[in-house]
């Protein structure tokens, strides 16, 4: 059972943000998307790991 492409919603769009960011070489907005990455995996993993 796979995740629905609403629940990735918020993960694609820091995707690409970061990408936007590299482009526009501005390392602060890179950090936050980064940031909002990293906390969208843990959010996904505990939907996960829920009873």
């Amino acid at each position: 059972m796979g995740y629905k492409e609403p629940e990735l919603a918020d993960l694609a769009a820091a995707i690409a943000d970061m990408d936007g960011a590299i482009v526009d070489e501005d390392l602060a907005a890179r950090a936050e998307a980064d940031e909002r990455f990293h906390a969208e995996l843990m959010r996904l993993g505990a939907i996960r790991v829920s009873p």
